[in-house]
């Protein structure tokens, strides 16, 4: 099933202003050695001025080459740059000719934002081009060659859960890991994290894809919270209870951490954390935070036991029980692949029996931290034998 994105509310905001936006979530003016966007023909001076009518064509050096995609508020083409003789993805904004004003800004933030997030999990843009007036026409960024991941989780069905294939599943998330931390450093929140926005390339590369609802923080305060407080923006299959709810002053890195642990989910049970017939059944799910755990999900395969528990923890209903980074979510799935992540974590108190002699020998142990130490009685002398350590 594809899982789209949705903006359950729609409100009224002023006219659109072109801007450039910082990562900072300011608008910030040109320095002088950089370029401007140019100003509306109408505000132009001088006799070279071009008019509307005489105004340059943005698409003209692009070859059109076909729809591959589309969303709500354009489509996604192939197109060759005909200067530099190199396929891109174009994404074009279709809307009439009095453009939504939120529509308008969050395709220019998408811009804006992906191309200030130079990482090599994150798609580059190279251009954001302007009709006549202040509409964006489109922008254009890398053309990944693969497929997303929802699609990827589709072809290997229940071949995703062999040791090889969750392995690999495991590397690919922790490729979008690295992404969505670096954006965090830059005070950037996703908000649309799913299978679907994981792009994976022909030789491996992974790319997290469509920036369109990210959310700029200013220190600890939302970027302009007021402008979306009460809606629930994203996809709601796998959105955190917060996003769902609208708390957009409580959005965080752990909404993002929320989202990453729903892709886990769904490679471990091949559904989203909130699977339902609907979207609007999909919210209330989300709302309430309640996860069906995955081994009641797939009842006929073992599911690693250390994948499972940090799947529980990454989708907490509650953030504070969350990972509190994504890299604290990163160091633990790099556990997991570096072993012992099939094998169900115990913990056990100080002077506690882990097994005895004459014990079914049903299970085998592994110090992940503290130490332990075999002994023998001989009469009623305990006899160290050896101690050991992690490892």
């Amino acid at each position: 099933m594809t899982l789209k994105s949705v903006d359950l509310l729609v409100e009224d905001l002023n006219p659109p202003q072109v801007h450039i936006k910082g990562l900072d979530g300011k608008s910030q003016a040109p320095s002088s050695g950089k370029r401007k966007l140019p100003p509306p023909p109408s505000k132009r001076r001088g006799a070279d001025a071009p008019t509307a009518s005489t105004a340059p064509d943005p698409r003209k050096h692009y070859f059109d080459d076909g729809e591959i995609g589309r969303g709500g508020m354009g489509a996604i083409r192939i197109a060759v740059d005909q200067r530099l003789h190199r396929r891109v993805a174009m994404k074009t904004f279709e809307s009439k000719p009095k453009a939504d004003s939120n529509l308008v800004r969050r395709f220019i933030d998408e811009a804006q934002i992906t191309g200030q997030l130079d990482h090599p999990n994150i798609a580059p843009v190279y251009e954001l081009a302007f009709d006549q007036g202040q509409t964006p026409a489109f922008f254009t960024m890398k053309l990944v060659q693969g497929k997303d991941l929802d699609a990827l989780l589709a072809e290997l069905g229940d071949d995703r859960l062999t040791s090889a294939n969750l392995e690999r599943l495991v590397q690919i998330l922790l490729k979008a890991c690295e992404a969505v931390s670096f954006a965090h450093s830059h005070g950037v929140i996703h908000r649309d994290l799913k299978p679907a926005n994981l792009m994976v390339g022909s030789h491996g590369q992974v790319y997290v894809m469509d920036w369109g609802l990210a959310l700029v923080r200013t220190g600890k305060r939302a970027y302009d919270p007021a402008q979306e407080r009460q809606r629930a923006v994203g996809t709601p299959a796998y959105m955190a209870p917060e996003q769902a709810s609208g708390r957009v002053e409580d959005i965080d890195e752990r909404t993002d951490v929320y989202g990453l642990g729903g892709i886990l989910y769904a490679m471990l049970t091949a559904k989203a954390p909130h699977a339902a017939g609907n979207a609007y059944a999909a919210l209330e799910k989300a709302r309430r935070g309640k996860v069906k755990p995955p081994a009641e999900v797939v009842k006929d395969r073992q599911l690693p036991p250390e994948l499972r528990r940090i799947t529980r923890k990454a989708l907490a209903t509650r953030r504070i029980d969350r990972y509190t980074t994504v890299t604290e979510l990163q160091q633990e799935l790099q556990q997991f692949l570096r072993g012992g992540g099939w094998l169900e974590t115990r913990t056990y108190a100080k002077g506690d029996e882990i097994i005895c002699e004459g014990d079914d020998a049903d299970e085998a142990f592994i110090v992940v931290e503290g130490t332990c130490e075999a002994f023998k009685m001989v009469g009623k002398k305990r006899v160290s034998l050896r101690r050991m350590g992690p490892g």
